[in-house]
């Protein structure tokens, strides 16, 4: 059985990394709570936001159909 891997990801401000372990994946994403870009939203209590799948094909990525919504520790 072939285990997916997924390769770190950096760009910009944001780095990411997935885990693939008992059925279910993991994401693990860093990013600054406030950027300071006007194109970004600060992160913070209350604040909402979409995981995208890219899958490397030609189709439409798929996403979350709800918004996660972010719990941030003081």
């Amino acid at each position: 059985t072939l285990v997916p891997q997924a390769r770190p990801f950096e760009a910009n401000d944001v780095a990411c990394a997935a885990h693939w372990a008992s059925n279910r994946w993991t994401l693990i994403a860093k990013r600054k709570l406030d950027t300071g870009d006007p194109d970004d939203i600060a992160i913070a209590k209350g604040a909402h936001m979409f995981v995208a799948v890219f899958d490397h094909t030609a189709a439409r990525h798929t996403r979350h159909i709800r918004p996660i919504k972010l719990e941030v520790a003081p």
